[in-house]
């Protein structure tokens, strides 16, 4: 799966569109290519800028999800 934008790109200022911009292109020349698994995996590490775009309490995660199935955005 390819990896997208997060829904925030355009609000997010611009230093911060760099720091990620460069935490993609690293992931991207190092696989050949940038994966939803790569990022995720690449985000995982507190010390990246990419981290704080995603949930990390699993149950919050899991409950945004829910939400969004119901919405129907993941169907």
């Amino acid at each position: 799966m390819n990896w997208r934008p997060p829904q925030d790109w355009d609000s997010m200022d611009e230093a911060t569109r760099r720091l990620v911009e460069a935490e993609l292109t690293e992931i991207y020349q190092r696989d050949g290519e940038l994966t939803v698994e790569a990022v995720v995996e690449f985000a995982r590490n507190p010390d990246t800028t990419l981290h704080r775009f995603f949930t990390w309490d699993d149950r919050e995660a899991a409950e945004a999800y829910y939400k969004s199935q119901s919405n129907g955005q993941n169907n």
